[in-house]
């Protein structure tokens, strides 16, 4: 029997997987040793499955000892329970091939087919909770500015739940040193990585501190790399995790409140920005991390880097508002609308801008004539200056606009795409051209599914973000479509009817000829009226 031990959290469902292996496997050709104990001595024999332990704890399971089964056998490797087997076997008669995938999404089915439906949809805002409440006055009475004017926030906690955080150094170590088996397979990863650490530091956005044993809460986070290879900027970013749980059960982001949108939606802010001669956008630059973290809460962002297996693990603490944690959007942003109100006598055109016509860290504005706009953007950067912001990446329908501003701070990209902030899975992405000032959309995108079934269905339908309604006769066909999958009554996961696979995968195609498709960003109609 195994001594080893470890406290370990666990969901309790109904069915983890199906029964493994998925048929009987026989093993008498096998060459097992006779000296070892195996983990599950019926391990060629089908059954359910009790228990599946995460990846986080895999490494601390193994000991010493492999041993492959033949050329084409498994292989036998020595855990803490004892020896397991995994890997191939050879093929036998009679053998069922099963393929079992797993996979975890962010976006509940339920909320994107909420999102479908109710995009076009106008509604007055709702008043805000007692939370988001608390959380307004909480800003307002803790936030302050340094004497380079950068603004100073308080992380806003929900007080009953920070002090049950548990121990989280040791899954954020953990997590690390998988990271760093990951760079030994892939240097460039590795350089990428330490230059974007490296730089984070130099910065001042982040500050080792000494490894003490601490009486307050602390939290570690876990992090690892996201690539966007579309960004003209940086491609590798560190994403720090906040929802990892700690050994109590509770993350960072358990006991943090979210905070309530305080900017206006996407839709009001690009129909606005139609209604302009001259169209102006520009971006804020490391918005976050602009923004500094009050001293004390600076230990509930923590993190462990080392640049070389061979050094110690040293702990670092992220001195700015961090990306991952669930205040993070609330708290840049709430920042903006503050410097808007505290601008709003010196400079009321740009505080109006920054007010009104920021989408997250994006600005869509414009001017209707060339003195106008060349005035707003000598104010929009002065004043978001003056809050330790960049405003950079700007682009116009105006080359007269253009030619005034610094050129390191211009976009030369030819299309940019408006909202690429509101969601990772969409498909009809606005793309705005600044040379012919017109939209257009991108060429969907979709995966190849050997089986259409309602399930596969809904979630491709509910990825088409239309916000200006522009496509409004394209995308109803899927809502229709929709409507008779309903009608058919088959099951979530059943194969459709050939003739509804093959008229959705023919929709699909069709989509492919939006990429042809544009449409003037002005509205001359209201540039024309006589009250203007």
């Amino acid at each position: 029997m195994s001594s080893y031990r470890e406290e370990m959290n666990f969901y309790v469902l109904p069915e983890l997987t199906a029964t493994l292996p998925a048929r009987r496997i026989n093993v008498n050709h096998w060459t097992l040793p006779t000296n070892i104990s195996f983990a599950d001595p019926q391990f060629h024999e089908t059954g359910r499955i009790d228990l599946i332990i995460g990846a986080e704890h895999y490494l601390n399971l193994l000991s010493d000892g492999r041993e492959k089964v033949g050329d084409e056998g498994p292989t036998l490797q020595n855990t803490v329970f004892g020896w397991v087997v995994s890997g191939r076997a050879a093929d036998q008669p009679g053998t069922m091939h099963r393929t079992l995938s797993y996979s975890c999404t962010l976006a509940n089915l339920q909320e994107q087919l909420t999102k479908f439906w109710e995009i076009e949809t106008c509604r007055s805002s709702s008043s805000q909770s007692v939370e988001e409440t608390a959380c307004e006055a909480f800003f307002d009475q803790t936030t302050t500015r340094d004497d380079a004017g950068r603004f100073i926030v308080a992380l806003p906690k929900r007080e009953f739940i920070i002090n049950q955080l548990g121990e989280s150094r040791n899954i954020a170590t953990r997590r690390f040193l998988g990271l760093e088996r990951r760079f030994q397979l892939n240097p460039e990863l590795k350089a990428a990585y330490a230059d974007f650490i490296h730089k984070y530091e130099r910065l001042g956005h982040m500050v080792q501190v000494p490894d003490v044993e601490e009486q307050f809460p602390v939290y570690y986070l876990p992090h690892h790399a996201v690539f966007k290879l579309d960004s003209t900027t940086t491609k590798l970013r560190v994403v720090f995790d906040a929802s990892c749980k700690s050994s109590s059960g509770v993350s960072l982001n358990d006991a943090l409140m979210v905070g309530p949108v305080v900017q206006e939606d996407l839709i009001a802010i690009t129909l606005r920005f139609r209604l302009f001669r001259i169209a102006i956008v520009a971006d804020v630059e490391k918005m976050f991390r602009m923004i500094l973290i009050y001293l004390l809460d600076r230990c509930l962002q923590r993190i462990v880097y080392r640049d070389s297996p061979d050094g110690p693990i040293r702990t670092y603490e992220l001195a700015t508002v961090t990306y991952g944690t669930a205040s993070a959007p609330y708290l840049a942003t709430k920042c903006l609308q503050r410097l808007a109100k505290e601008g709003a006598l010196t400079y009321p055109r740009a505080a109006k801008v920054l007010k009104e016509d920021f989408y997250v860290d994006d600005m869509l504005t414009g001017a209707d004539n060339v003195d106008e706009a060349k005035q707003l953007a000598k104010e929009m950067i002065t004043l978001t200056s003056s809050g330790g912001f960049n405003l950079r990446k700007w682009n116009s329908n105006c080359k007269e606009l253009l030619a005034e501003l610094p050129s390191d701070l211009l976009d030369d990209r030819a299309t940019l795409e408006l909202d690429s902030s509101t969601s990772p899975v969409k498909t009809l992405g606005l793309l705005w051209e600044p040379h012919s000032d017109n939209f257009r959309y991108h060429s969907p995108k979709w995966e190849n599914e050997a089986v259409l079934t309602k399930r596969v269905v809904l979630a491709e339908a509910a990825r088409l973000f239309d916000p200006l309604g522009l496509m409004g006769p394209v995308v109803v066909i899927a809502k229709i479509f929709l409507q008779a999958l309903w009608k058919q009554q088959c099951g979530w996961d059943d194969p459709l009817p050939e003739a509804m696979q093959n008229f959705w995968q023919e929709y699909k195609m069709n989509l492919t000829a939006l990429s042809s498709f544009s449409i003037s960003r002005i509205l001359d109609f209201f540039l024309r009226t006589p009250w203007n």
